[in-house]
Formats: structure tokens, C-alpha cells, sequence
């Protein structure tokens, strides 16, 4: 079973991709790269890499 930070991290990485695909507004795209780091903040300190590595992954 999946564990729910998990869950949620990729649910955050999954609407910020999603809103950085479709979004032409600056403010919006701003919003969804913020919600991109936060992902990419919980599942880095969880599986104890640097984020970098992680929005590396998600920017793909």
C-alpha cells in the first residue's frame, strides 16, 4: 500500500504538469511551478535526495 504523503505528492506533480501543459497565463504558470516544487520537496525529503533531482525527473 502506497503511503499517503506519497499520494499526495503525486497528485501535486500530476496538476502542476497538467497546468503547465495547457496554462498560457504568467500568474498560472507561476502558481503550477510553485505546486511542482512542493511535490518535488515531499517526495525528495521522503526518499532522501535533493530536489533538483527530483523537478529534473517531473520537468521530463
Amino acid at each position: 500500500m502506497e503511503s499517503k504523503w506519497l499520494e499526495w505528492a503525486k497528485a501535486l506533480l500530476a496538476i502542476s504538469q497538467n497546468g503547465l501543459t495547457y496554462s498560457e497565463n504568467h500568474f498560472d504558470i507561476q502558481r503550477y511551478e510553485a505546486i511542482r516544487e512542493i511535490g518535488s520537496e515531499i517526495m525528495a525529503s521522503s526518499a532522501c535526495v535533493d530536489m533538483t533531482v527530483v523537478m529534473e525527473i517531473f520537468k521530463r
